[in-house]
């Protein structure tokens, strides 16, 4: 029985959802510029390189806090020698309480709600920037370590967000290199940062560069889920986590 590759994250780690909408979103016009079709995401090719069954949870505008949430709902049902690979998002992301569907929702710093008052969200997120918010990160990492330890699955995390990275290499205890994703010599802790790093070498890794400038949008195109599978793919076998 094959074991199973297990993707967590934000936008940068999920399927290409929701398509078909009206008027037509980023998605949708990338796969109509590119005659129909849309690639295959990172955690398809990287499961695809491993031989493994997947299992992509990863899920647009996802807060950290939803990542954990997610992971947690999902434990259960991952098995020894599983290999689990977690992108950390934007700290300036959220669970908050709905009071009018009485659900946790993700509220994004970047987004106005109706539900919630714009100057109650500006205090939140200034709250937020805070450094000292990255030790519930910690908190979460210690956790999953500690059931990766006894349900004997590997696990591995990168990051789009810069200054996490850097907290967690300078206040937790914990920071090993096999688990943690980050390029020394670029000193890129961001890993999609250093996709668009390998651009200035001819690497159109986001779409807004694949389909140059067509649609405008920066999340990974072909080359650049291509590129990130290889690299999570030569971590883990760099660090013996696969076979």
């Amino acid at each position: 029985m094959k074991n199973t590759l297990w993707t967590f994250g934000c936008s940068f780690t999920a399927e290409w959802h929701p398509l078909n909408n009206t008027p037509p979103n980023n998605y949708d016009k990338y796969k109509i510029w590119r005659g129909g079709n849309l690639p295959k995401v990172w955690p398809t090719i990287l499961s695809e390189c491993m031989g493994f069954d997947l299992q992509n949870l990863g899920k647009g505008a996802s807060s950290n806090d939803m990542i954990f949430k997610t992971f947690c709902h999902n434990v259960k049902d991952i098995n020894e020698g599983d290999v689990v690979v977690i992108g950390w998002t934007s700290m300036l992301r959220a669970l908050m309480a709905n009071q009018n569907t009485h659900q946790l929702q993700d509220v994004l710093v970047s987004q106005d709600y109706p539900e919630f008052d714009r100057n109650f969200l500006d205090y939140y997120f200034i709250n937020r920037s805070e450094d000292a918010w990255s030790q519930q990160i910690i908190a979460y990492i210690e956790i999953i370590n500690e059931l990766a330890k006894s349900k004997k699955f590997k696990v591995v995390y990168w990051s789009s967000d810069d200054k996490l990275f850097n907290y967690l290499e300078n206040h937790f205890d914990g920071f090993i290199d096999s688990d943690f994703i980050v390029n020394r010599i670029t000193k890129n802790y961001n890993l999609i940062r250093y996709l668009s790093y390998l651009n200035r070498f001819g690497f159109k890794t986001s779409i807004i560069d694949e389909t140059l400038g067509a649609v405008k949008d920066c999340h990974s195109g072909e080359i650049g889920h291509k590129i990130q599978a290889k690299i999570i793919y030569n971590h883990l076998k760099k660090y013996g986590k696969i076979h």
